[in-house]
């Protein structure tokens, strides 16, 4: 702020913008210096002196947290589940997680927030029987197919790649599973689901 003093007037007009730790000359117009504010943000540290405006950091920014969970999931052996619950749609149970373990519990994933989530998954299956069919699925809470993401016929040269898709998935809770078609009881019986790595990555 300049104040006259000795009759010497000061033709400088200040200005700022909100409530600014510093300001700064950003033009001139006419014979008035248009000033304008500086505003350090948060993480952030102003140190001001009559002459220098230096900002510097608290701490290391780090990188964004992405929500996700990696691991495993528990095979399935058909050998242990009554004859009525083989052909039906089974879910998978968590086995291991080394990231995030907080958003898969047992056989439930939880997205806490609506968004892309990158989800890949490859399963794996043992002595499964001449023109049976297997089909993975992503499930909401409500039953909602959210991906029918993999699906094999043995014997007729069909064959689809592992799954790893980017998908809106909103808020809420999933769950991965399996149904196996067409087997004969003995062919149930030594058929094993393998359950494979899993990841689900917030992407944006």
């Amino acid at each position: 702020m300049c104040d006259s003093h000795n009759e010497i007037d000061c033709p400088i007009t200040i200005s700022t913008i909100g409530n600014p730790d510093a300001t700064f000359v950003a033009q001139k117009v006419g014979e008035d210096l248009q000033f304008r504010g500086v505003q350090v943000g948060g993480g952030v540290i102003g140190i001001i002196t009559p002459t220098i405006l230096r900002l510097d950091s608290i701490s290391p920014i780090g990188p964004v947290p992405i929500d996700g969970v990696i691991g495993f999931f528990n095979d399935i052996v058909y050998s242990t589940l009554a004859p009525a619950l083989q052909p039906t749609e089974i879910r998978y149970t968590l086995l291991t997680s080394t990231y995030n373990t907080g958003m898969f519990a047992i056989d439930t994933l939880s997205v806490p927030v609506t968004a892309y989530y990158k989800v890949c998954f490859n399963p794996g299956t043992s002595s499964l029987g001449l023109g049976a069919s297997v089909t993975y699925r992503i499930r909401d809470s409500s039953s909602n197919i959210y991906a029918e993401f993999y699906s094999r016929s043995i014997g007729n040269d069909e064959y689809t790649s592992n799954f790893c898709h980017v998908m809106l998935l909103p808020a809420g809770d999933y769950f991965f599973s399996i149904q196996v078609l067409d087997l004969t009881v003995s062919e149930y019986n030594n058929f094993t689901a393998l359950g494979g790595p899993f990841s689900v990555k917030r992407v944006g």
